[in-house]
């Protein structure tokens, strides 16, 4: 997408996108391969500082030393971290930006009774605004993360709310306004229907006699019947939603 090859559409965060694209161009200079090493190494040392900014934080509140070792041992040793940070998706990303959003909000929490630096406002609302726009649901966790702390801090409230206002219309500006100003179509409506769908799979796959012939044209319309029976995954739902047809959303 970032190189014209597709159409450049927001099912993959189309900001990370751009990202993977700059340090992909400056990469080729040497080659392909080195390109993809580049984006690699460079968002795998943010994951390492993001990873370790939690097992720091831990160590600050004064956890004990089983604690935030043991937290240093669960992200190098878990997989799915090492498997993230050598692939070339949003998850790996996301993930990381998500724990140190936390982190700061935590730390917030902890100290609510006090004046809290302007400076660490500053940096919850850029994380917060990395976090919406590293995965398209992101917002759907910072934004009411951000009501709940405005509900709960004593003082200096109006500042938060401030917050919340600046971050959802930087958010609405950049994907309402700047995204569509440079060709960036909107994500399939696949992806908010990934729940419903994995529902009715498994609804499919685990009771398929009771399924009528009405109800089976229905699912048709809209996602591959046979697909769904061959393919379900409880834990994935990418395999479900990828049957969907598209143009199919009026039905």
């Amino acid at each position: 997408m970032a190189f014209g090859i597709n159409p450049l559409t927001n099912h993959h965060p189309w900001v990370i996108t751009f990202i993977y694209g700059v340090v992909m161009r400056i990469g080729r200079y040497i080659s392909d391969n080195f390109g993809i090493f580049m984006i690699v190494a460079i968002f795998t040392v943010i994951e390492i500082l993001c990873y370790a900014s939690v097992c720091n934080s831990l160590k600050k509140w004064g956890a004990s030393k089983k604690v935030y070792i043991g937290t240093l041992v669960f992200f190098s040793v878990v997989p799915a971290f090492g498997g993230y940070a050598q692939a070339v998706i949003k998850d790996n990303i996301f993930t990381a930006l998500l724990a140190l959003f936390f982190i700061i909000y935590i730390d917030i929490c902890i100290q609510h009774g006090k004046n809290i630096e302007i400076k660490k406002m500053v940096i919850l609302f850029l994380v917060g605004m990395m976090v919406c726009l590293s995965r398209n649901n992101g917002v759907y966790i910072v934004i009411p993360s951000m009501v709940c702390l405005i509900l709960y801090v004593q003082k200096e409230r109006s500042r938060y709310v401030i917050l919340l206002i600046c971050l959802m219309v930087c958010y609405q500006g950049l994907e309402g306004y700047v995204a569509p100003q440079l060709g960036v179509e909107k994500g399939s409506v696949k992806e908010v229907l990934s729940i419903p769908f994995q529902q009715t799979a498994r609804y499919i796959k685990e009771y398929p006699e009771e399924v009528t012939l009405k109800e089976k044209k229905a699912i048709n319309d809209i996602l591959s019947y046979d697909g769904i029976k061959e393919n379900y995954n409880p834990e994935i739902s990418d395999f479900v939603k990828n049957t969907f047809r598209e143009g199919s959303e009026d039905k």
